[in-house]
This record gives structure tokens, sequence and C-alpha cells, in this order.
């Protein structure tokens, strides 16, 4: 059975890279789609992984949990259940060198925001059963 997966904050597509990159994973998981707020970064993803993904990339506010509920219907609908999300939100809230205000920087929201989500996407049996989070 192939896996579903969601790149969630994807900047230009490393997660998406390494599972294409990897013979098993290849194999075994899809990306079915990214999601990141930079429209620049949207653009360097959708040169890299063009053709590949449908849509290869979506600009949305992932601190909105309207939006990112709809997201996930839609593709609830289309590809079944998402079994991973693949997430690279920004680190800047959680390192030393930055200004160190957690979850109280607005920047960790849209983070913050999906795992307040994820009893209630439990509850309704769409939560993903693999959540990798990546922090540079």
């Amino acid at each position: 059975e192939m896996l579903n997966a969601l790149e969630l904050f994807s900047g230009i597509g490393g997660f998406t890279y390494a599972v294409r990159a990897s013979t098993r994973a290849s194999s075994r998981v899809r990306v079915v789609t990214a999601v990141d707020i930079n429209t620049t970064a949207n653009a360097v993803f959708a040169h890299n992984h063009s053709g590949k993904l449908d849509p290869p990339v979506l600009s949305l506010d992932l601190s909105s949990e309207q939006q990112f509920s709809a997201l996930l219907a839609k593709l609830r609908k289309q590809h079944g259940r998402i079994h991973a999300w693949f997430m690279a939100p920004p680190c800047q809230p959680f390192t030393r060198q930055g200004n160190q205000h957690g979850v109280k920087d607005a920047r960790a929201s849209a983070m913050v925001n999906l795992f307040a989500m994820l009893p209630g996407l439990c509850e309704q049996d769409a939560a993903p059963d693999l959540i990798v989070l990546e922090n540079v």
C-alpha cells in the first residue's frame, strides 16, 4: 500500500526530493501535495518538481484552521487517507540565535495551529499516522 503524505512548510521541496531520491521510499510514499506561504519558495518548488504533484504546491496560510481543514477534506476525497505530514516550519522562534520567543512568536502560529487540530482530527480518524518535524 502506498502511503500518502503532505509536505507542509515545504520551502523548495526538501522532503519531496528525499522521498523521490530514495528507492525504498519512492516505492512506498507518495507526496500528494505541498504547502508553503512563501510564493518565491513555491515557484522554486514548482520548478524543481514540475509535473510530479497535482497541484505541485499550494500557497496557503497554515495558521488558518478553516483553510487547512478544507485542504485535508479535498485531499482525502482525491487520495484517501493522508498517512504522513512532513513538516519544516520556521525555526527562528526556537533557535538559540533567534529571538527565542517559542510559541509566542507569530512565525510559530501555523505549527501551533496544526498541533492544536490533531485531537479533532483523531476523533474524525483523519490524523496522520506519522509526523516528521525538521528544525534546521
